[in-house]
């Protein structure tokens, strides 16, 4: 495998103003940070000053850059939906922890 660039597109619970302005919970909004290794809702000011920062996702999700294996077949984009975001961090920490990637 060789490592190439990917986007990964992190979907938030519902469209940010929605979340926001219908009183959804914080966790409607949180997504896997690569950068802190943790679930977390997005500070735009952290997100705007990270290297892995791609994208607001108009509302609806934070896109992230990064590079990870993949087989010469994949494709370059990963959506993670909402409720996928325990297992992008569960899958990104099994290499971190095969040393296929670095944490931060």
């Amino acid at each position: 495998m060789t490592k190439k660039l990917i986007r990964h597109i992190n979907f938030i619970g519902h469209e940010i103003n929605q979340s926001i302005e219908d009183g959804y919970p914080e966790s409607d909004r949180e997504v896997y940070c690569k950068k802190l290794h943790t679930i977390k809702e997005p500070d735009e000011a952290d997100c705007m000053n990270c290297p892995y920062f791609g994208g607001m996702g108009q509302g609806t999700a934070h896109e992230c850059v990064w590079e990870e294996p993949v087989d010469i077949s994949s494709k370059l984009v990963r959506y993670i939906e909402h409720k996928d975001r325990q297992k992008e961090m569960m899958r990104v920490s099994e290499m971190i922890d095969a040393g296929v990637i670095q944490k931060g």
